[in-house]
């Protein structure tokens, strides 16, 4: 487990970085994905679906890129299909988590409550750099800006990156 530290101004952002596996949520998440007409939603959702996120081995070695769609894909999934996600957890001083409401827009979970913010990191060059998980703090900054306005600059050392399977 790596320790490395982030601040958000007087916040502190926590971040997790794991190997996406099969769980009962995530089973019913890619059943979701699969058996609904996607093209009925917003198509900026939809657009997001073909983003090209990281495909590893079991030892977390890249051994090429697929589509978030593909990725979330129970027939994949099952396949043994991995992929590399993220999720931040936002403190602020107080202790108190920062949580955000997913969009009703959103293709999986709409309207559900969740952490501060995940995602994935993607396969371009700034996110594919694995030397101090660089490029998973590069794409949870993307998100942060993305989802929660916080721009990339706003993030600085200060907080715990926890790298799990």
């Amino acid at each position: 487990m790596l320790s490395i530290d982030y601040r958000l101004d007087t916040n502190v952002m926590g971040l997790r970085s794991w190997t996406f596996r099969a769980n009962k949520g995530i089973r019913n998440m890619a059943s979701h994905i699969h058996a609904r007409n996607i093209t009925t939603h917003d198509p900026i959702q939809v657009k997001l679906l073909e983003e090209q996120c990281i495909v590893i081995d079991e030892n977390d070695q890249q051994i090429g890129a697929d589509t978030k769609k593909n990725c979330h894909r129970m027939e994949n999934i099952d396949k043994g299909l991995l992929h590399r996600a993220f999720s931040v957890f936002l403190f602020n001083s107080k202790k108190e988590l920062l949580l955000q409401q997913r969009s009703d827009a959103k293709i999986t979970f709409p309207g559900y409550w969740t952490n501060t913010c995940c995602s994935h990191p993607l396969s371009v060059e700034d996110e594919l750099d694995v030397q101090d998980n660089i490029g998973v703090k590069r794409a949870a900054r993307r998100k942060l800006q993305h989802e929660l306005g916080i721009k990339p600059e706003q993030v600085i050392q200060g907080v715990k990156l926890a790298v799990v399977r």
